[in-house]
């Protein structure tokens, strides 16, 4: 085979990733942007993992990252590099450099929110706490929608409505107000306003049962969620119109879900000190269309990728390298910029696919954060 020949089949096969690439951004986007309402789910589980956060010392935690979120949300999005916890970590994806500010100085301020409120609102996800070290936001993946979700704490830390954001239009809000309570501070009786659509929860806390009513008292939907060590989720199980199915969860010794299963797919995940090691997830052939949703959806197409992460002693994520089931990696290497008190605010990823015993560079992302202390 000749050297030109050679050199057209790399372009052609660079050309066709890049499109393949392309495409797929815009399918995951108008996917998730076509979600609508949120189907029922378990608030019980969501009311268990902000407890479980406000146990934790502060953000630097690999904990507070699933197998099962969205391939594009970075791995250490919420952890904190230095021994100064942030009281909030804001991650965007699209970002506007202030124009008065031409230097090189790496304060917060530096990057300000898109005008355009559009992208600011689809591209934002936030972690933050309160004086007292309460959480009060953080993202939670809903039926296979990342979601922002917000907390409103009464006087003693107890959590008495939730503020749930899916997207921008009105029907993918929700808000949830805790209507009664045990002797335990565990709620009870919780209103739900789903896009204008009204139900009410009922909670038996000691069988940890929780089902969905509508107005009229019509049970939709029953939640059986089962917690292990520290009172950690691992397992739900979901009955509505006859049918049941069910999700697990694993942990390791620190808390991070190792493992998540549910119908025909399965997330897997591996850590060490520094962070996560190794990742598994479930994806649709060569158009890497990311599953996400606990529903079980049956294709042909269904594949699996892997990812392995590469940190240096300083505990900063160098490099990673993404293997799809036909064998093709795509290598991605990191460098960082931070802010004064030593956690990053800037993260250049440059890409490059390996094919043929050759790297092909591929359009390169920038992720940034605004941190708060």
């Amino acid at each position: 085979m000749g050297k030109s020949t050679v050199t057209v089949k790399l372009f052609l096969c660079c050309c066709f990733l890049t499109c393949i690439n392309i495409l797929t951004f815009a399918q995951d986007n108008e996917e998730r942007e076509s979600q609508g309402t949120l189907s029922f789910f378990s608030l019980t589980a969501l009311l268990q993992t902000a407890r479980n956060l406000d146990v934790m010392d502060n953000v630097k935690h690999t904990a507070y990252w699933q197998p099962d979120w969205p391939s594009d949300i970075p791995f250490d999005v919420f952890s904190a590099q230095s021994n100064i916890s942030p009281a909030s970590i804001l991650y965007y994806y699209n970002y506007a450099k202030d124009d008065n500010d031409d230097n090189d100085d790496t304060d917060n301020n530096d990057y300000k929110e898109s005008n355009n409120s559009q992208d600011a609102a689809e591209h934002k996800l936030k972690f933050s706490r309160s004086n007292n070290g309460n959480i009060t936001e953080f993202p939670f993946l809903l039926n296979g929608v990342l979601c922002q979700i917000k907390l409103n704490l009464d006087k003693t830390g107890k959590i008495i409505a939730v503020y749930i954001d899916a997207g921008e239009s009105e029907d993918s809000s929700i808000e949830i107000e805790m209507l009664d309570f045990d002797s335990n501070d565990e709620p009870t009786l919780a209103r739900v306003n789903s896009g204008g659509t009204w139900y009410f929860i009922t909670f038996n806390n000691s069988e940890h049962i929780e089902t969905w009513m509508d107005e009229s008292g019509t049970a939709q939907a029953l939640f059986n969620i089962k917690t292990g060590d520290a009172k950690r989720t691992i397992s739900i199980e979901c009955i509505k119109n006859d049918e049941a199915t069910s999700e697990y969860y694993y942990y390791d010794s620190m808390g991070n879900i190792t493992g998540i299963k549910n119908g025909s797919f399965a997330y897997q995940a591996a850590y060490n000190a520094k962070g996560l090691q190794y990742w598994q997830r479930p994806a649709y052939g060569s158009e890497d269309k990311s599953v996400n949703s606990i529903e079980e959806i049956e294709s042909p197409e269904l594949t699996t990728e892997y990812y392995r992460m590469q940190w240096n002693d300083k505990g900063m994520l160098v490099r990673s390298v993404r293997t799809d089931s036909e064998d093709i990696e795509i290598e991605s290497v990191y460098d960082y910029t931070f802010d004064k008190n030593g956690n990053w605010i800037e993260r250049r990823e440059t890409k490059y696919i390996n094919l043929f015993g050759n790297s092909i560079p591929q359009e390169s992302n920038v992720c940034k954060r605004i941190i708060t202390y």
